[in-house]
Parts: C-alpha cells; sequence; structure tokens
C-alpha cells in the first residue's frame, strides 16, 4: 500500500480545505483511504497532505488528476513536490 505525499503552499488554508473536504469521494475512487493534512506550525498556507492508496497504479492516476487541479483550488504551483512512496 503506497504513500502519496504532497508538500505544497497554498494562498488561503479555508478555501483549499473547503475544497478538499468535498473531494473526498473522489479520492475514495482511486482507493485512497487514510488522507491526512498537516499544516506548518507557524504558516497554516504550508502544507503537508498524505494518503494511503490500494495500489501504486492508482496512486499515479490520481496524483495526475490532482495536478489538474490544484492551481485551481488555491495551490502555489511552483511549491509543489509529490513523492510517491511504496509500503515495504
Amino acid at each position: 500500500m503506497p504513500t502519496v505525499i504532497f508538500q505544497e503552499r497554498v494562498r488561503d488554508y479555508s478555501a483549499w480545505r473547503s475544497g478538499f473536504d468535498g473531494n473526498e469521494s473522489q479520492r475514495a475512487e482511486f482507493g485512497c483511504t487514510n488522507a491526512r493534512v498537516y499544516r506548518n506550525a507557524d504558516d497554516e498556507n504550508d502544507l503537508l497532505v498524505m494518503a494511503d492508496f490500494a495500489d501504486e497504479a492508482r496512486a499515479r492516476e490520481f496524483v495526475e488528476v490532482v495536478r489538474k487541479v490544484q492551481e485551481a483550488a488555491g495551490v502555489i504551483m511552483s511549491t509543489v513536490s509529490v513523492r510517491i512512496l511504496p509500503r515495504e
């Protein structure tokens, strides 16, 4: 079960969070479980988002879908880093 990690900055956390929460069903379609958001204690717009997936292929598909909507969601694209970590 791989874990996908997004590190990014957003323009407005509250607006971004509303979109993230409203996207739960789409995450589930890709086999995403245990999605969690961490914010920098000194900057609420600096985020680390982690999510587990049923398999790596679906995780990679999800990352491509998310990349297409991140900017509209208020993500500052120049700050985005994505890692897919396989579970050993």
